[in-house]
């Protein structure tokens, strides 16, 4: 069991990171219960939802429609990603009189593992993202937790399609309609006025507020508008932050410079023993790459050979910074600029021994990456080849293989 929460203002503690995470392939079946809903996250969720689609395996979506909030336009969007109706795909809105529909839970089978989110993050951009300040615990079964806890949250969730007050199915666009007609759903220029004021009570900061940003962007939905920016969220990452994804300026050309084997802990800083401190770099060295290289002159020389270099002092050391894309499952999650670290001393006991001369310094990208989901997976660099003279940006894909 791990606890996660965003109030550290680390992206690896929110879920959207551990949603992201998780490969597509190795999903057998998805069940969310959710109090309140937006469509902006769908994008993380895109991959597996193709991939259950083309299984037909199950997925069950339970949100809550509290007070008549949820907005029409985003039960649309869930019903465009989701695909056509089949047996398998259940989905329904929850209205109560008296009450609210509150939980918070995600719950994924997988090849090896079944594992939860059971928490405080509704399935919004600001809860999914890590703007609000949420909290909650991840249960893995590989890990010991309790299968029959697991089971347990996977069939209260199924339970609500058994003709459990409250729930209305949802199978078509024609029945959001009717939910809409009923009032049970609203739509988004209601939904904005009804938040606009409660957005000014709670989250305009006084004169010692502190204003938070998101942890975490989400790639767009397919055939939609841009993602809109919430009043709550920030236009400015700061000084030196993980800066929101996808960039606004296009890549040209992406070419594949160099794969890794399986990710160690030591590779995505996630140690093991007490008292060992995460390195913060990653060392490059063969790896799996089938190109013909010396790893102790290649990613100098070639892959970083056109960064702008410089000497730490006056020992062998160079560094120098690149702009990074990290995506995670195929899924951008961030950008930042890294430090590259290269030991040009020739004569050292490192060098003869062919041990790797060149790190990566994962920077703000570390709270990405180091999760435990991620071992054994593939790294992949590549670079955005230009025809100008501008430094080229960088990739750096982790995906299952």
């Amino acid at each position: 069991m791990r606890y996660i929460d965003s109030a550290t203002r680390k992206p690896n503690e929110a879920v959207g990171t551990w949603l992201a995470s998780i490969s597509p392939t190795d999903v057998n079946a998805l069940r969310i219960q959710s109090g309140y809903f937006a469509a902006e996250p769908l994008g993380i969720l895109l991959p597996v939802f193709e991939h259950l689609r083309a299984t037909d395996a199950p997925v069950s979506i339970v949100i809550g429609s509290n007070e008549a909030d949820t907005a029409a336009e985003d039960i649309f969007t869930l019903l465009d990603v989701l695909g056509p109706t089949r047996d398998n795909l259940k989905i329904g809105i929850v209205y109560l009189a008296g009450g609210i529909f509150h939980p918070k839970v995600y719950h994924v089978e997988r090849s090896s593992q079944v594992c939860a989110y059971v928490g405080s993050a509704n399935f919004t951009g600001a809860g999914i993202g890590g703007q609000n300040v949420e909290a909650g615990v991840i249960m893995q079964s590989s890990e010991g937790d309790s299968i029959d806890v697991l089971d347990r949250i996977r069939d209260t969730i199924d339970s609500w399609f058994d003709g459990r007050e409250g729930l209305h199915r949802i199978s078509s666009a024609a029945d959001v309609v009717s939910l809409q007609k009923a009032g049970i759903l609203t739509d988004k220029a209601t939904q904005r006025r009804i938040r606009a004021a409660v957005r000014e009570r709670v989250t305009q900061p006084g004169p010692n507020g502190f204003r938070v940003r998101r942890l975490i962007a989400f790639p767009p939905l397919p055939g939609g508008p841009p993602t809109e920016v919430s009043d709550g969220d920030s236009a400015d990452p700061g000084e030196g932050a993980v800066e929101d994804m996808p960039r606004a300026k296009p890549a040209t050309k992406w070419t594949l410079v160099w794969r890794s084997n399986g990710l160690t802990r030591r590779d995505l800083n996630i140690p093991t023993e007490s008292g060992t401190n995460p390195t913060g770099s990653m060392g490059l060295k063969r790896g799996d790459w089938d190109e013909d290289i010396d790893h102790r002159h290649y990613f100098r020389e070639s892959v970083f050979a056109s960064l702008d270099w410089t000497t730490d002092g006056a020992g062998p050391r160079e560094t120098a910074s690149a702009d990074v894309d990290l995506l995670i499952g195929g899924i951008p999650v961030a950008s930042s600029r890294v430090t590259i670290s290269h030991n040009s001393d020739t004569s050292s006991r490192t060098y003869e021994q062919h041990n790797f001369m060149t790190s990566l310094r994962w920077g703000a990208l570390r709270d990405y990456v180091a999760v435990d989901e991620l071992l054994g997976q593939v790294l992949r660099i590549e670079r955005e080849e230009q025809t100008d003279a501008f430094a080229p940006r960088f990739r750096i894909r982790v995906d299952p293989e």
